[in-house]
């Protein structure tokens, strides 16, 4: 007859094995595991996309070269026995825009001429035949006339034209003092469409953009937080950037804080705080329209 053999032992053996392997899972999940989950609760994208629906998209602006083509553009026509003078008028048709550029800006067969006196260049210089906007001021018009024995067909102009308040774009209208498409024939081109934002608003008194126009007297960074950026009071942030300097089209090495000329600046980052950075690769547009890249670090902690 075969004894049953005692195998209390060997009971003990596993429940103790058991227990070790579930110590260590226990003691894994708590120190590896637990602190990551923790550290990864806080989820700054929220406050990454109100940085740049709040902070950059109202910097946001367009300005728009617009070439104009002169097929025909006489000095003079005879209109029953009188000679009379062909100007040709680009003027700007609303309010929210203004021209910044005319290129070439110089041309020795067109010139333009003044609103009141016609035969007269306006602000003569020692370029006689600059083209210059009639309205130095205003910049919304100019009158264009072709010089005696000039050759001035087929001459193309690009007006550059940029938003004073506006985002939307430019109405412009050309037109001839006389009906007659032998001595005065043009036609618009296609417009070239800039984005991009202005160039250091944020730096400027008062601001440029109308979203930062409140922000005086050093109150910078709370207004932007509590106000625009709509940040929890727990929270804070800096907003950093590298720009090209040397005109070359090439990104310093160089960081800036947009604060830096505020007496109300960020507060420092705690120690051992975890900081979220989010890069943005933009280009400043100027009024004249010419691009230099800037790179934006919104910093979060």
């Amino acid at each position: 007859m075969l004894k049953r053999l005692n195998k209390k032992g060997v009971t003990h053996a596993d429940w103790a094995i058991s227990m070790g392997i579930f110590i260590i899972y226990v003691s894994f999940l708590i120190v590896f595991i637990l602190p990551s989950l923790l550290k990864t609760q806080f989820d700054p994208s929220p406050l990454f996309s109100s940085f740049e629906e709040n902070f950059l998209k109202p910097l946001e602006w367009s300005v728009v070269k617009i070439p104009l083509n002169i097929i025909k553009l006489e000095n003079s026509v005879d209109v029953g026995g009188n000679s009379l003078n062909v100007r040709l008028t680009v003027s700007i048709t609303d309010d929210d825009h203004r021209f910044t550029k005319i290129d070439p800006s110089v041309d020795i067969d067109l010139t333009t001429y003044s609103d009141t006196i016609p035969e007269q260049n306006l602000n003569p210089s020692d370029e006689l035949n600059g083209l210059r906007f009639t309205d130095e001021n205003n910049k919304i018009k100019m009158i264009l006339g072709c010089n005696s024995n000039s050759e001035c067909d087929g001459k193309i102009l690009n007006y550059t034209v940029a938003p004073t308040t506006t985002k939307k774009l430019p109405k412009v209208k050309p037109n001839c003092n006389i009906l007659d498409e032998e001595a005065c024939k043009f036609f618009l081109g296609i417009e070239e469409e800039i984005k991009g934002i202005k160039e250091k608003p944020f730096l400027t008194e008062g601001g440029e953009s109308a979203s930062f126009e409140s922000y005086k007297n050093g109150q910078f960074y709370s207004l932007l937080k509590t106000e625009n950026l709509k940040f929890p009071e727990n929270k804070d942030f800096d907003i950093l950037y590298q720009e090209d300097i040397n005109g070359d089209g090439i990104v310093g090495d160089v960081k800036k804080s947009i604060f830096e000329k505020s007496n109300k600046k960020p507060p420092t980052v705690p120690e051992n705080a975890n900081v979220f950075i989010k890069e943005y690769k933009k280009f400043y547009v100027s009024h004249l329209g010419d691009l230099k890249p800037v790179i934006f670090y919104f910093e979060v902690w």
